[in-house]
């Protein structure tokens, strides 16, 4: 997906973009904070050890599945990215380098002997996200849509040490629109 699909046309004073799209319904762009508000979908992709990440998915916003002895439980296997996407005057949304994140994100889980997506399956993974929750990125000036990558040992193992603590990986992503994080900020 081409950065310019992450582009709108811009927005109006009743919170819908000149396209016809709306802006999510019941947030007060106005006055919220920088928690959780569930959007719309979520971004999954996985992978078996000795493997490499295949094409991902998108899918509804809900709980995960884990078995009790996934390395993320027992070994705390995981690592996390933040980042934001905001929406410009001009409707535009943009990501602060992504690329970023994604080398970010391979440098810990060499660390950590865990398979990572690479950066364009990182960079691609955020813009699916990013465009498919597109009505959760708030206003100019409002906030942000907050970004979360996570990577984690989800497999099933009881063994330590490289390569033993978790047989398959899963890389999802979730967001947020979030405030500022001080609110008199």
């Amino acid at each position: 997906m081409s950065s310019s699909a992450l582009q709108t046309t811009g927005e109006s004073n009743n919170h819908s973009l000149k396209n016809g799209e709306m802006y999510a319904d019941g947030i007060n762009w106005d006055d919220f904070g920088f928690g959780l508000i569930p959007i719309d979908y979520t971004y999954t992709m996985k992978c078996s050890d000795g493997e490499k990440f295949s094409q991902g998915h998108l899918s509804p916003f809900g709980k995960i599945e884990l078995c009790p002895s996934a390395g993320i439980l027992n070994y705390g296997q995981g690592l996390f990215e933040g980042l934001k996407a905001t929406r410009t005057e001009d409707g535009r949304i943009m990501l602060f380098r992504p690329q970023e994140n994604a080398l970010r994100m391979k440098m810990g889980a060499e660390r950590m002997c865990m398979p990572s997506p690479s950066v364009e399956q990182f960079v691609d993974a955020v813009k699916q996200t990013v465009f498919a929750n597109k009505r959760w990125v708030p206003p100019p000036g409002k906030g942000s849509l907050y970004i979360r990558p996570l990577l984690v040992g989800s497999g099933s193992n009881l063994g330590l040490g490289p390569g033993l603590d978790s047989l398959e990986y899963t890389f999802l992503i979730f967001a947020s629109p979030v405030g500022n994080y001080h609110k008199d900020c």
